[in-house]
């Protein structure tokens, strides 16, 4: 079962910034800039049962406006997203192996990073996405997305560096993810590598 929260409206994005169109939003606290710019109307995903007899250069994308690329998200075919290198794409970020148990919350430190994230970008945490992977009682993984804000791999890597360096989230940032040709496991897809289900919010 998922949940979709839905996105910020465009009023309300023009409340904190002026021209909606093509705007660079120079954050306060980071030196790398980040563009902002409304979420596009197409996507391309690409369907991998099994990540070891996945062929990324020959596979056929399935591509579609994003309404019927949600629509198609409620069948399990294992889509992914792919990412290169050298491309600029929404952020995005990878809370890894997080504990849940008498000593940590995770859900805790899902909000600690959403928090962080807010303050280094100067938005809303609104705009702050996120899908969810209960793995066992005591282990969550969760996938963390920012539409409006778009960035190539150097940037984001180095905030999610900045995002290590908070103590209660150094365990569980990932920064390992920035590789060429990264798959993205989305909302309600399992593989034979990964069966566990996936939530969005």
């Amino acid at each position: 079962m998922s949940f979709i929260n839905s996105l910020p409206t465009e009023q309300e994005i023009q409340t904190i910034y002026d021209d909606i169109d093509d705007i660079i939003v120079e954050c306060s606290h980071l030196k790398p800039i980040v563009k902002y710019t409304p979420i596009q109307n197409q996507m391309s995903i690409v369907s991998i049962k099994s990540y070891k007899e996945a062929k990324i250069e020959t596979m056929e994308p399935l591509k579609g406006d994003t309404s019927d690329v949600l629509k198609e998200l409620e069948n399990d075919k294992g889509y992914h997203l792919i990412f290169k290198k050298d491309n600029v794409y929404s952020l995005f970020f990878d809370l890894d192996h997080v504990h849940n148990d008498d000593i940590t919350c995770a859900q805790d430190i899902l909000h600690e990073t959403i928090e962080e994230l807010a303050f280094y970008l100067d938005c809303p945490q609104t705009f702050i996405k996120y899908t969810e992977s209960i793995k066992t009682d005591t282990e969550y993984s969760f996938h963390l997305s920012v539409p409006f804000f778009k960035a190539n791999y150097s940037t984001i890597k180095y905030i999610s560096e900045l995002l290590q360096k908070n103590p209660l989230l150094n365990d569980y940032i990932d920064t390992g993810i920035y590789t060429n040709n990264r798959l993205f496991r989305l909302p309600n897809q399992t593989n034979e590598d990964k069966i566990d289900n996936v939530e969005e919010y």
